[in-house]
């Protein structure tokens, strides 16, 4: 037994050599590739792929969670996506560790901006207030959002007007904000100031919109500063509240005067607006006063149908709509006016009727065919026959981009990916700019086997309009990126 003892341990003292090797192999190649894990995500985030970045910070947080280099992205990569609950649980642990002073201020200005964005701004200005003055810039950048949010266009103003030294993402948004506001009384201005614009490269997790977006706003506004006065406040109005700020564009729509031929729309537009964003009361009593106003325009009684349909006072629906037929008989917008109240009382049959005369009497029918598709889809009813034919018949017409867009996405939802590819043929070129087309094409390929194809364009989807719908359906086809945490797995 002794024998075999000595030999057991000879094999022991044998092996540790070679064990002390492999233990300094290991302590040399460990932090060797979690420095190449960092430099690719580090990559991914500067070349804009922030979904694969995600993927890198989450694997790396889980091998070493209490580092401010890996919670600072990773943060930034939630609030990219908009993710502000999950980004809030990083950055309340990322402002727990030892941080630099430049890493605590990003710290606080990401945690102020996500309470911001997730409707707390007495709470962001009391985590703004910890910034140091070395991030001014930025900061004042942040409480122009601020301002805007609540409709204080001045204070927007002279936020953004003290917004200097800014890194170059943050400066292209603040010439972008800066020519949004001098549309109305400056359109020169505007201009000049697009004209200088650098263009964003990649979404920032303190610029509060999606690429796709933000470039086609940049040319509506060009457009926009060839326009009259009126038509310059109607235009910035839409595109704030486009950017779910409706209280700056409720504010310009305020201000457009009463004499002008865009007063009754601009009354109009305000109260879908507060109908749209909860207030359906507001929206009643806004276009009751704007009817006293403008007694003969019809339009304002549709709307006001529409609205006292959504909040169950059908008589006023029956009589605002009864005022609309008097005044122009039963025209396309009056029937479509009619569907609404009908389908509010479930009368499916009439609504559908409605639709169908309503195309029939239009001139370009279009938009009507548009619209009685998304009726069929929102009932829901009859989505893969009635609303698949109605978006095919508005092909070739003036809304015929809409209508590839939509009829795309039913062949997607009624598993006829050919279709979707066929129709959506003519966009193919902006697949991997516009994020509806890169959607449609994406997940007809991913329908048909071409995985890798859909996968690509499907990916750049999610880090192109990383905030929206687009992403979050596509992710529900590739899956979320790598084993991405819950709030709960974190410290």
């Amino acid at each position: 037994m002794r024998h075999v003892g000595r030999n057991v341990g000879a094999h022991i003292w044998r092996w540790i050599p070679s064990l002390a090797v492999l233990l300094l192999l290991a302590a040399l190649i460990l932090p060797h590739d979690r420095a190449d894990q960092l430099r690719q995500a580090q990559l991914n985030r500067q070349q804009g792929h922030w979904r694969a970045a995600l993927g890198a910070y989450v694997d790396l947080y889980a091998a070493t969670p209490a580092d401010p280099l890996v919670l600072l992205p990773l943060a930034d990569a939630y609030l990219v996506r908009g993710e502000w609950s999950t980004a809030e649980t990083v950055l309340r642990e990322l402002l727990n560790l030892r941080l630099t002073p430049a890493e605590r201020d990003a710290g606080w200005l990401r945690l102020g901006w996500s309470r911001l964005q997730q409707g707390a701004p007495h709470d962001a200005q009391t985590f703004w207030k910890a910034v140091s003055p070395a991030e001014a810039g930025p900061l004042a950048l942040l409480q122009s959002e601020q301002a805007l949010l609540q409709g204080k266009l001045i204070s927007a103003t002279t936020y953004l007007n003290q917004a200097v030294d800014l890194p170059p993402a943050l400066r292209s948004w603040r010439d972008f904000r800066a020519a949004q506001l001098a549309l109305p009384q400056a359109p020169t201005t505007t201009l000049a100031l697009l004209d200088q614009w650098q263009p964003l490269t990649s979404a920032h997790p303190l610029v509060p919109m999606d690429l796709a977006a933000l470039h086609m706003e940049v040319a509506a506004l060009r457009s926009a500063a060839a326009w009259d006065y009126d038509a310059r406040l109607l235009a910035l109005a839409r595109q704030w509240a486009s950017e779910g700020l409706p209280q700056a564009a409720l504010t310009l729509l305020d201000q457009v005067p009463p004499s002008s031929e865009l007063a009754s729309r601009a009354a109009d537009e305000a109260a879908r607006l507060e109908w749209i964003n909860g207030d359906s009361a507001a929206a009643l009593l806004r276009l009751q006063h704007a009817i006293e106003q403008f007694p003969n325009v019809p339009a304002l009684r549709r709307t006001q149908a529409v609205i006292a349909v959504s909040a169950d006072q059908l008589d006023l629906a029956q009589s605002a709509l009864s005022a609309a037929v008097l005044a122009e008989g039963w025209s396309a917008d009056n029937l479509i006016a009619g569907a609404n109240v009908a389908a509010a009382q479930q009368d499916f049959n009439a609504a559908a009727a409605a639709y169908a005369t309503a195309i029939e009497l239009a001139e370009d029918p279009g938009e009507y065919q548009v619209q009685a598709a998304n009726f069929y889809i929102s009932v829901p009813l009859r989505v893969c026959s009635e609303a698949r034919d109605y978006a095919n018949q508005a092909l070739g017409s003036a809304v015929d981009r809409t209508a590839r867009l939509l009829a795309g996405q039913l062949a997607v939802r009624c598993n006829d990916p050919t279709a979707a590819l066929s129709v959506t043929a003519p966009l193919a070129d902006d697949a991997l700019a516009d994020p509806a087309v890169g959607y449609v094409r994406g997940a007809a390929l991913w329908q048909l086997g071409e995985h890798e194809q859909g996968y690509r364009l499907l990916a750049a989807v999610c880090d192109l309009a990383p905030r929206s719908l687009w992403r979050q359906q596509a992710e529900q086809i590739i899956g979320l990126p790598s084993s991405r945490l819950q709030p709960e797995d974190l410290q």
